[in-house]
């Protein structure tokens, strides 16, 4: 029986530890070959040319690294790279739907199982899409609530700012009996049990885009943040 030819991983990350413990754990096993850039170093290359991008089957980098090797790909760069997987230690419901949107293939959160960190790399290498157990669940989780009304946001809005309900009674114009009442829905929807609970989720999932803390976005990422409230993206472990 014929052995498959290794994988060629290539590991830009912003944390060197991380991009070393990347390549330890996956040059631990015949089935990777793996190379390792620090990004600081390919500024302006997101795209690996000549002999050296035939030999990249997949990859792994840090959320912007990922976004600034496929953002240099497609019909209209006329450039063609292997997939990316983000390997990051955070993953909120838009920053993945975002990279999703923007042509990453895979995500996976730091602390991940050593045998899932191996197979979500050889599935993205093959062209297949992976989120991790904990990123899928996280996008599950942000789906599953029902979603807020206007009012609802509003008032999750200003709960972001720390305002308290006679000041969001204030500021919305309503009764305090109706801000009480919107902040218990709130809460409830968002399965949060405090204030600080529910504004701490609601960053995780994206539901403040319209909020001070976001407006220094850029205008697509503001959107997915938009879109992640509505839900309706299939997830998975693999696609």
């Amino acid at each position: 029986m014929n052995t498959p030819p290794p994988v060629h991983v290539l590991i830009r990350h912003d944390d060197a530890l991380v991009a070393a413990g990347l390549s330890a754990v996956l040059s631990a096993s015949p089935a990777f070959v793996v190379r390792v850039e620090h990004p600081r170093h390919t500024v302006g290359h997101a795209c690996t040319t000549g002999p050296a991008a035939a030999a990249v089957d997949v990859l792994v980098a840090d959320h912007g690294s990922a976004i600034a090797w496929v953002s240099g790909s497609g019909p209209r760069t006329g450039r063609v790279t292997a997939p990316a997987l983000v390997f990051a230690s955070i993953g909120r419901e838009w920053e993945v739907r975002h990279a999703m949107r923007l042509g990453v293939r895979g995500y996976l959160l730091q602390g991940c199982p050593v045998d899932e960190l191996m197979l979500g790399v050889a599935r993205v290498a093959s062209g297949f899409g992976f989120l991790g157990r904990s990123v899928a669940q996280c996008m599950a989780e942000g789906m599953m609530h029902a979603a807020l009304t206007l009012r609802e946001r509003e008032v999750l809005a200003l709960l972001a700012e720390g305002l308290c309900n006679k000041a969001i009674a204030r500021d919305l114009g309503i009764a305090l009996g109706t801000v009480k009442t919107h902040v218990k829905s709130v809460l409830d929807k968002l399965g949060a049990t405090t204030r600080t609970h529910a504004v701490v989720l609601a960053a995780k999932r994206g539901l403040l885009a319209d909020t001070p803390m976001a407006q220094g976005l850029p205008a697509g990422v503001r959107s997915d943040m938009n879109d992640a409230q509505a839900g309706g993206w299939l997830v998975g472990m693999a696609a």
